[in-house]
């Protein structure tokens, strides 16, 4: 009985991961149709991580879908298992996510109490990464408000931790981040330094889709350049 139990929780994973590839290559309707099916495998074992997992996974693509009301929903019933399971670790995670949704939807002060949440606990368990994640997101809201010094000092916190971590695809997302205020601020020069620099890390790195991102944000720029 615990042989076939083992056998298929690891078919499971295996076809987890496998939906996250899809994922990855932005084949987003099989990858959420086979993450849906991965998650009663799950809930069938009765297995939390594995649960806990495919409906993080679901949440991501129904958000990258536009799915965002469902993607709400199963971001707070992970959330609801987190707690449940007194996993911060796995609270925090959720609580981020639900944060990049709310400022997708321009919900600032509700993304904002969410990250500063995920970031207390992210203090408490030393996640160095997981508070460089949250300093860049409350950038982004202290931007899209308009409130520009104070969304450079948080990129800025958020890189230099970066820097020690040594996290190049963080750092490359970052400074595109810094690029994009610098454009919203007029500074055309830095804003080409930035989004040099965070494209030839994406390059390095191989990461295709921000690759196409970053330089059409580039260009934008030079023409811009260009005009003035």
């Amino acid at each position: 009985m615990e042989d076939a139990y083992l056998v298929k929780r690891e078919a499971a994973f295996k076809l987890l991961l496998l939906a996250e590839r899809e994922r990855e290559r932005a084949d987003s309707e099989t990858a959420l149709g086979r993450a849906n099916y991965v998650l009663g495998m799950f809930r069938e074992l009765q297995d939390y991580e594995g649960t806990f997992q495919s409906l993080f996974l679901i949440g991501k693509i129904q958000a990258s879908l536009g799915l965002l009301d469902e993607s709400i929903n199963t971001f707070h019933e992970c959330l609801t298992m987190a707690r449940g399971r007194w996993n911060e670790a796995d609270e925090a995670r959720c609580l981020y996510q639900l944060s990049d949704i709310e400022t997708d939807r321009g919900n600032y002060d509700d993304a904002k109490r969410n990250l500063i949440e995920a970031r207390r606990i992210f203090e408490k368990l030393g996640d160095q990464s997981g508070i460089a994640s949250t300093l860049g997101q409350l950038g982004i809201i202290e931007q899209n408000r308009g409130n520009y010094d104070a969304a450079l000092r948080l990129y800025n916190d958020s890189l230099q931790i970066k820097r020690k971590l040594g996290d190049q695809s963080g750092i490359a997302t970052t400074r595109e981040a810094l690029g994009r205020l610098a454009k919203k601020q007029g500074d055309l020069e830095a804003a080409e330094k930035y989004y040099e620099q965070a494209l030839e890390i994406f390059e390095k790195l191989g990461i295709k889709e921000y690759v196409e991102v970053v330089r059409k944000d580039l260009e934008r720029v030079r023409k811009l350049k260009q005009k003035s």
